[in-house]
Order: structure tokens, then C-alpha cells, then sequence
């Protein structure tokens, strides 16, 4: 096929574009007209000023500052007509004479003459000073974490605070009067250690130099969360009891400020049900028994000092009070220990003058409570009973004695003088039958069921101690008024190890618990939770709680004195179900985070406090 070419019009085009290119090369690319800028004709240093820059132009256009502080800024892209926010923050008073210049963005060396000036007077202020910054020690994954921010404002101003928590996420408050307090929380999704950074900002849009904590994310450890009757760190008096009301697993507990007994859920620390004594509807008597869950029956049983003893319902509702005096003027004011029971049989101390203190045997029948008898010792029962699979009971007294009982309270099947004139603690049953217990001169013993005789010569320990732990292989564990912490072989009395704890401030005065996998928790008189390993007494984590209150602990601690008596020692913690530990603190209830695979060791002879988790004591 052939092909023409018309050469002249080929010619003719080629001609045309060459004109159109030598005319485009000779027409000048034109900056951008003349920016005009607005804004506040004033404002204070450290407050980030705003203001406004507009032009036309060929193209993209950038604005450049003159800020009238020795300082100069090239701010972002814009179209042609597009309003540039532009901001500044002066740090010297005085009038600020500022103008902006604008250049296109594609021929930066294409820029507009200057705008007009403008005079910004700028005032003094001073800016907001973080004076804490606190989070917490050990924060756990999937759960409220808390932080606390105090700052002020030499000006008096109010302020926000905002917290970068460093996961993408920030919380600001609301503003808040001089000198400012404010607790925020945040939920950490991955174990990380990862930092939190936070700022107070006044109303005057001046913000303080940042603060920055770092935070450590884990699974264990940390508190979950925490309880309060009050605002004002009102906690419980008595140890921890655990169980399911139905609905939800609870940890409950007196509280001797407003004299009720109280349900907290352990899944979210919020209070699920409360209860007052049948004569203390106005806060004059209040509930002050340590309590176990008779299952029998869904009874928790607990005293008050009233003189009354109660089997309140699973939600504590109204069950029955004994021995249900008719009226206020009728209130014998005589306080109820810590119950053991088996079944629907109940054991517990009763403490009147040193001729009548008893120990009562009650059955609780669903509607009332029967009693069938009761021992009077002529001393005063000290701490718990605690009952073997045959149904004994066994107690200690002031008087030195500990004794052992058959299930009628009918005479004693032996009444053994250990220390005379001593406090001899409540005892614990090893997995063999031997009775372990301690005395207010810290000496530890272990006796014979049989006969009360001694299985192993009485042992000294570093500080009074007053209950053991009995974990796998009859290991004892036990904490002492001196912050050591043992590890005894049951059956020979030898110290396998002993370590010290804590900073010498706080004894370890609570009954440990013994968890699976190997761990042990004791709990201080400050507060502070230890996991130990059970194999040579390395601390795994310790938790110290109080740091985790927003006013980082400030309250006094209660410790209590080291006289066992009925009620007046420690309230022990208890572990759930799924591996968190509650303790009862001085100023709260904590949930510390646990191992979800580590809970209450159900091969140990007598792991906790009073044994089980309803506090049963057999």
C-alpha cells in the first residue's frame, strides 16, 4: 500500500508549536498576590496564638512567618483562594510586629511582596507546672489502669490535663480549679512498656513542658481494681470471704465506718449487696465477725457486736439472728469470732468475762439457728477453730492451752498446756492429721492428733507468726511480725528456707496462701502483695496496692495490734477462682491481677485462712 505525506501542512504545524513554545518560555511564571493576614490583636505568652493568611495564586502556595521574635516558619500547602491557619507561640511579652509572605509551592523563589504589618500585643502569663505524675506500678493488660496528674498555675488559672497514653490513644479532662488534681484511666491492650506522656493546659491555651512516666503493661501483678465503702478509704475489717451468690462471685466483708456488711463483685469491684444488723438501721451497731458461706444452707454467717450472730441470705438478705434478742435493752454486746463449719453444724468462739467465754455449737436449720451446746473455757478463745474430717474441733486460748474436742462439745479429748500464760494462735491440720500452731512468743508447734504430744520440738522464729499455711508435702509456710518469711519442712520442724521481706516497716500478719504452680502469696501490713516461689522463696513480683489509690497511699495504715483474740488481727486475703488475689487493705479492697492458671492449691492440707474459700475452716 502506498502512503502520501502532504509535506506543507506537516510543515505549517511544526511551525505553529515551535511559536507556541518560544511564547510560553518568554510569558514569566507570577508569584502570588499579596497575602493578607487576621487574627487576635493580643494574647499571652506560652498560649498558642491563631491566625489566618489568604492570597491568589498560580498554583499551590505556602505562607511564610515573620513572627516578630527572631523567629520565622514556612507553613503548609494551599490552594489558590484556600485560608491558611497559621499559629505561634510567643514566650516574651511585648508588641509582636508580624507580616506573612506567600510562594508558590512548585517555584518556591516566586514569592509575593510582604502583607501589611500587624502588632500583636502579647501579655505575660505564667504557664501551668505538672508537680506529679504518677501511673501505675505495674499497669494489667485488658483492665483499668490509673493515673494521677497534680499541677498548678502561678497565675491561679484553671486547666485540663491530657494524657498521651502512648498506644494512639489520650484522655483530657475537664477543666479544673488551681491547684489541680485529676485521675484518668486507660485500658492497655498488648504487654508492653510503653510511655505515657501528659500536660496541663490553663484557659488561656497555655500548656506546661510535657511529663513522661513509663508504664509496664503485664498479665500479673498490678491491681485491677479497688474498693471503697466512702470516698473517705473506708475499707473492710474482716478477712475476705469468697463464693457464688447466685448471680455473681463475690468477696464480702464488714466495714466498721458505716457498720454494713458488704458484697463486692469480683469481676468489676462494684458493690452487688450490702446489709445492716437488725438493730443497726441508724449506724449504732455494726457487723464485726469474721464470716464463712455455709453452703448447706446459702447462710453467710457472721457476727456483730451487737451480741447477735447472723446467717444472712446468699444476697444478704434477712435470714436469722441468734440468739435474736427482743430488744435493744436485752443486746448482751458480746463478740462472735470466726466460725468453722461442717455441713449445717457451726463452731465459734464467743467471748464474754474470763469465767463465761464459750465456744458454741449451732445448727443453722435454713430458718433459725438451734443451739446445742457450747464449752466454756475460763480463758478467751483466741483467733479460729478448725475441725479435722472426723468432725474434731480444735482451739487455742490465752491461757496457754490448746484442745481438742469431739464434734458435741462434751468434754475435751485432750487439753494440752504448750505455752502457760500465752497466746496460743488457731491451728491448722496438716494432710497426715498434725496439728501445727503458734504462739504469741513465736514459738511453732506440731502435735500428735491422738494425744497432743509433740511431733517435733517446738521451733523459735524470727517474729511472732500468727497462722501457718500447710501447702504440698506438708510444707509450712509462715510469715512473721519481723518481715521473714519461712518455708518448714511439717514433718521434721527443719527450716527448708526463710527470707526477708519488705523494708523493715511491715510485718507479714496475714495467713499466706498457697496457689498451684508453684507460688505462695503473703500479704504485709502495708499493703504490699508478694508472690514467692514455694521452692527456694525467690519473689516473683511483689504488688505494693496503696500505690494504686489516687491519693498514692496517703492514708494511714492500719496495722493492728499482735493479740489474736476473737477479731482484733488482720483481715486475711483470699484468692477467686480464676487467679486474682483480694486483699484487704487499710484504706481499700484490692484486686491484684493473678495467674488465671494458678489458683487455690486444692491438694494442700490446708491452704489459706480457715482452709477453703468459704472460710470454713475443715
Amino acid at each position: 500500500m502506498e502512503v502520501h505525506v502532504n509535506w506543507k501542512r506537516l510543515a505549517g504545524i511544526s511551525a505553529l508549536a515551535v511559536v507556541a513554545v518560544l511564547w510560553i518560555a518568554g510569558c514569566p511564571v507570577k508569584p502570588p498576590a499579596k497575602p493578607v493576614i487576621v487574627g487576635a490583636d493580643s494574647t499571652w505568652t506560652g498560649s498558642s496564638a491563631h491566625f489566618q493568611v489568604t492570597t491568589t495564586s498560580k498554583g499551590n502556595w505556602r505562607a511564610v512567618m515573620e513572627w516578630g521574635d527572631a523567629t520565622d516558619t514556612t507553613e503548609d500547602s494551599y490552594a489558590s483562594g484556600e485560608t491558611a491557619d497559621v499559629y505561634h507561640v510567643w514566650t516574651t511579652a511585648g508588641d509582636k510586629t508580624i507580616k506573612a509572605m506567600a510562594i508558590l509551592d512548585a517555584t518556591p523563589s516566586k514569592a509575593s511582596e510582604w502583607s501589611d504589618s500587624k502588632t500583636v500585643k502579647v501579655v505575660l502569663n505564667n504557664i501551668p507546672v505538672i508537680d506529679l505524675f504518677q501511673g501505675p506500678p505495674v499497669a494489667v493488660k485488658d483492665a483499668p489502669s490509673f493515673f494521677e496528674v497534680k499541677a498548678h498555675d502561678a497565675d491561679g488559672d484553671s486547666m485540663t490535663v491530657k494524657i498521651k497514653f502512648g498506644d494512639g490513644k489520650d484522655t483530657t479532662s475537664s477543666f479544673c480549679t488551681n491547684p489541680c488534681s485529676v485521675d484518668l484511666s486507660h485500658v492497655y491492650s498488648k504487654v508492653e512498656t510503653i510511655p505515657a506522656v501528659a500536660t496541663a493546659t490553663d484557659w488561656k491555651n497555655a500548656s506546661s513542658a510535657p511529663d513522661t512516666v513509663q508504664v509496664v503493661v503485664g498479665t500479673a501483678g498490678g491491681v485491677k481494681w479497688y474498693w471503697e465503702s466512702t470516698p473517705d478509704s473506708s475499707s473492710l475489717i474482716t478477712s475476705a470471704l469468697l463464693f457464688w451468690n447466685g448471680s455473681d462471685t463475690v468477696v464480702c466483708g464488714a466495714n466498721d465506718d458505716d457498720g454494713n456488711y458488704y458484697e463486692i463483685a469480683c469481676a468489676t469491684g462494684k458493690t452487688k449487696h450490702s446489709a445492716s444488723t437488725h438493730f443497726g438501721l441508724s449506724g449504732d451497731y455494726t457487723f464485726n465477725g469474721h464470716s464463712a458461706y455455709c453452703a448447706a444452707t446459702d447462710h453467710v454467717i457472721v457476727g456483730s457486736d451487737e451480741g447477735e450472730l447472723y446467717g444472712l441470705k446468699a444476697t444478704l438478705g434477712p435470714g436469722w439472728y441468734w440468739p435474736q434478742r427482743n430488744s435493744e435493752d436485752s443486746l448482751d454486746y458480746l463478740e462472735w469470732g470466726a466460725p468453722a463449719i461442717s455441713g449445717s453444724k457451726i463452731y465459734v468462739g464467743h467471748a464474754g468475762d474470763s469465767l463465761s467465754d464459750s465456744l458454741f455449737y449451732l445448727d443453722d436449720n435454713g430458718s433459725q439457728a438451734a443451739r446445742h451446746t457450747a464449752y466454756a473455757l475460763h480463758a478467751r478463745f483466741v483467733d479460729a477453730p478448725a475441725l479435722d474430717g472426723s468432725g474434731n474441733v480444735y482451739f487455742g486460748d490465752d491461757s496457754g492451752y490448746l484442745t481438742k474436742m469431739d464434734g458435741t462439745l462434751t468434754s475435751p479429748s485432750w487439753r494440752i498446756p504448750l505455752q502457760l500464760g500465752h497466746e496460743i494462735y488457731s491451728p491448722v491440720i496438716g494432710s497426715d492429721g498434725t496439728i501445727y500452731c503458734a504462739s504469741d512468743t513465736s514459738q511453732l508447734f506440731a502435735l500428735n492428733p491422738t494425744d497432743g504430744s509433740p511431733k517435733w520440738p517446738s521451733i523459735q522464729l524470727n517474729g511472732d507468726c500468727p497462722r501457718v499455711a500447710v501447702g504440698p508435702n506438708n510444707t509450712l509456710f509462715v510469715g512473721t511480725s519481723l518481715e521473714t518469711f519461712y518455708a518448714i519442712n511439717g514433718a521434721t520442724g527443719t527450716i527448708i528456707w526463710q527470707k526477708a521481706l519488705g523494708g523493715g516497716t511491715a510485718g507479714l500478719a496475714t495467713t499466706p496462701i498457697v496457689a498451684t504452680g508453684g507460688y505462695v502469696y503473703v500479704q504485709d501490713e502495708d499493703d504490699v502483695l508478694y508472690c514467692i516461689n514455694q521452692a527456694d522463696g525467690t519473689t516473683i513480683w511483689s504488688c505494693d496496692c496503696t500505690r494504686y489509690l489516687p491519693r498514692s497511699g496517703s492514708a494511714p495504715h492500719r496495722h493492728h495490734p499482735r493479740r489474736l483474740q476473737l477479731t482484733d488481727y488482720n483481715p486475711n486475703p483470699t484468692i477467686g477462682p480464676n487467679g486474682d488475689i483480694y486483699v484487704i487493705g487499710a484504706d481499700a479492697v484490692y484486686c491484684v491481677a493473678g495467674y488465671p492458671e494458678h489458683v487455690l492449691d486444692a491438694s494442700a492440707p490446708w491452704p489459706k485462712w480457715q482452709k477453703t474459700l468459704w472460710n470454713t475452716g475443715q
